[in-house]
């Protein structure tokens, strides 16, 4: 499909919900390169897609129908004024740009996608207190701290991202709208451990993450106890090892250890080694 034969279709498209006024707009993978003028007329518009992949009125996930190209747009400024009705955005791999400047006029906003695009700032959000879901994920998104005062968000994507740094609110319970979190990139991220944080696009790493923090609020403890246990055939010298381990000399003929042995090791320091030597 070429970008003229995308336009075509788009148009048709516009003038179809311009009669029928459902409220959403599918224009996804039309091969697009420039913006169809007629769309800024559909100021009635509650949804738009413009990406790969979107959620309809119901919720249920769907592939753009369009046969073509993802879409290549560029930014159109306060142009987002004529939908400032726009509650769900969806533009998904369809943005040449590296900016969400522009959006932050559309303040009835409840959900965004502007995953695997070049995006790499969320600072145009920060007045979007009506956004409860964003996706993010695979941008050039360094920072989520711009959403900061977002209270209503409630999901957040930023899988695959270069974030820097976890910011508080994310962290902590007062953020109680906020029930699903797709964070990580494979790396530790502020030193906390990269198993704690998503382990995949679909792995939902918030609940981990608190008991993370909380954890680390509560203090660290000293644990007094090592707890070692031997195992391994008869007579390959699993006692003379557990005999080593507590100073004492090594035995050139010993009994075979029958059941199971328990011994302990005063290191110090209140440190207590304990052994449990199984028997072959």
């Amino acid at each position: 499909m070429t970008p003229a034969e995308g336009l075509a279709i788009a148009r048709d498209r516009i003038a179809e919900e311009a009669r029928a006024r459902t409220g959403f707009l599918e224009l996804g993978r039309l091969s697009l390169t420039e913006w169809p003028e007629e769309l800024w007329e559909l100021g009635h518009l509650e949804g738009l897609n413009l990406g790969r992949f979107y959620y309809d009125q119901d919720g249920e996930f769907r592939s753009a129908s369009g046969a073509g190209e993802n879409n290549r747009l560029s930014p159109q400024g306060t142009r987002w004024q004529k939908l400032g009705l726009l509650k769900r955005l969806f533009t998904q791999g369809a943005w040449s740009w590296d900016t969400l400047t522009g959006l932050e006029v559309l303040t009835a906003l409840q959900s965004l996608d502007c995953s695997f695009t070049p995006v790499s700032s969320l600072e145009p959000l920060t007045g979007l207190t009506s956004l409860q879901s964003l996706n993010c994920a695979c941008t050039q998104v360094s920072s989520v701290e711009p959403l900061a005062g977002l209270t209503a968000l409630q999901s957040l994507h930023c899988f695959k991202c270069p974030i820097a740094g976890i910011p508080d609110w994310l962290s902590h319970e007062e953020h109680s709208a906020l029930e699903k979190l797709y964070l990580g990139n494979g790396q530790a991220i502020c030193g906390v451990d990269p198993k704690v944080l998503s382990q995949g696009d679909l792995d939902n790493c918030l609940p981990r993450l608190r008991a993370h923090f909380r954890d680390v609020a509560a203090g660290s403890a000293a644990l007094p106890d090592i707890k070692l246990i031997v195992l391994g055939n008869g007579r390959i010298g699993k006692t003379q090892i557990c005999n080593r381990l507590r100073g004492k000399k090594f035995e050139p003929v010993a009994d075979s250890t029958h059941g199971i042995v328990v011994t302990t090791q005063d290191f110090g320091a209140d440190t207590l080694l304990r052994m449990w030597d199984f028997g072959g």
